[in-house]
């Protein structure tokens, strides 16, 4: 996909998140679809995260392209905000609040991928070893379906 045209599809997501967060307030019948929606995406890359685990393999750095900083930060805004959960969990706020869980969840979501970047540095050595991705895979998916049992719960109450 070329860098123009992501970069406007992650504008116009972005540009119409918080719209979504309203209408999905709203409706309970959307945030019905939103919950069971996102226990299937969890659960959906929970489970190809176990299958990863039982992979072979390893990292080799230089393998890895390179991004700008902008589309670094525009991805970092679209994983954010393209998280079901963010929005499930924004519905629940009252509106005048909403733009503070906003910009926390994008400042946290920023930090979080600052500190994976200083992360990789240090432990790059270690993820050269597959078992390092066996384990770490395990994690996430179990990390995964933790979520998702526990939107499970949340969505059977709506």
């Amino acid at each position: 996909m070329p860098d123009n045209f992501r970069h406007r599809l992650y504008e116009l997501i972005i540009k119409h998140e918080i719209l979504l967060v309203i209408i999905l307030s709203k409706s309970v019948l959307l945030s019905r679809l939103t919950a069971w929606g996102g226990i299937a995406f969890l659960f959906l890359y929970g489970f190809q995260a176990f299958k990863s685990a039982m992979g072979n393999k390893s990292l080799n750095a230089a393998d890895q392209g390179h991004m700008s900083l902008r589309m670094v930060i525009i991805s970092t805004l679209a994983v954010t905000l393209l998280n079901p959960h963010f929005y499930l969990e924004a519905s629940q706020f009252p509106h005048s609040q909403r733009f503070y869980f906003w910009a926390g969840s994008v400042t946290a979501s920023t930090l979080w991928f600052i500190s994976l970047t200083i992360g990789a540095r240090v432990f790059s050595p270690i993820f050269k070893k597959p078992i390092s991705w066996r384990i770490l895979d395990a994690v996430i998916g179990l990390t995964l379906w933790t979520i998702a049992f526990s939107l499970t719960r949340y969505a059977m109450i709506l």
